[in-house]
């Protein structure tokens, strides 16, 4: 993303980050016994992962294969 210069690359940036520190704290509430493998979080991990690869994934691809779009 930055080699190909995507406009968006702090906030695909931050989206990750974003994901990682919730996963962090899932996996310390895990830890403590304060929170259960559940749906919920299956549910949580596979629409963040759909949703993130299936959007903003693909927004950048046209920057990757060099067709990138009229802003």
């Amino acid at each position: 993303m930055k080699t190909h210069t995507y406009p968006e690359l702090a906030a695909h940036q931050r989206e990750h980050q974003e994901f990682t520190n919730k996963v962090h704290e899932l996996n310390e509430q895990f830890k403590n016994n304060q929170a259960a493998v559940t749906v919920q979080v299956a549910k949580f991990l596979k629409d963040w992962l759909n949703q993130h690869i299936l959007g903003s994934d693909q927004k950048y691809a046209p920057y990757i294969g060099g067709k990138v779009p009229n802003l």
